[in-house]
């Protein structure tokens, strides 16, 4: 079977700044503390945060959605630190037929 995305080398896809892996269940509470905040919230397409369920449901099935090759979504770490950044998600919208 061919799949449309690949598997990142080692996991992971950084810069030495930033660093990029899947998301996973394991990013749940990040991703939630993330969506709460009023930044985020002001310049997201929904009216207010994500509800912890959708965050369950979001992380849960991250891994999913790569392998059928419709959405790469990403967690976005410090570097350095290790720390949660932020989230990333890419797919192609021509193919979603947008």
């Amino acid at each position: 079977m061919h799949r449309v995305l690949p598997d990142l080398t080692a996991g992971r896809l950084t810069d030495g700044t930033v660093t990029l892996r899947p998301l996973g269940p394991a990013d749940g509470e990040a991703l939630y503390g993330l969506h709460r905040d009023p930044d985020v919230i002001a310049a997201a397409y929904r009216t207010g945060p994500l509800e912890p369920a959708e965050v369950s449901r979001i992380c849960a099935r991250a891994g999913a959605h790569w392998l059928a090759g419709t959405r790469a979504h990403l967690a976005v770490l410090d570097t350095a630190s290790g720390a949660f950044a932020g989230e990333i998600g890419l797919f192609d919208v021509a193919a979603a037929g947008a």
